[in-house]
């Protein structure tokens, strides 16, 4: 949900705990009147730019209402290991 930087900060340790392994479950952002429209054209940028592979984007799921997350919390579709050849930029 929309917040402040500890939610930025809280946002990327799950998304590189997922990349690194440490947990399996899904990463979602909940675009709450677009909020995080600007923070996810920066990944896109770094996508771009060659800084951030665009398979590391696509684990974060983008949904724009509480219950669409937790649908997919709930189907648990999303929980498969992620490959880190296939997300780190530098492997």
């Amino acid at each position: 949900l929309p917040g402040g930087l500890g939610t930025y900060e809280e946002l990327f340790e799950m998304l590189v705990g997922r990349i690194l392994g440490e947990h399996n479950k899904p990463v979602i952002i909940i675009n709450t009147a677009n909020y995080f429209n600007e923070l996810l054209n920066m990944l896109q940028n770094g996508v771009t730019k060659g800084f951030i592979k665009q398979a590391a984007v696509d684990i974060l799921k983008v949904v724009n209402e509480p219950d669409q997350a937790i649908k997919i919390i709930e189907d648990g579709n999303d929980c498969l290991q992620v490959n880190p050849d296939l997300v780190i930029p530098s492997r």
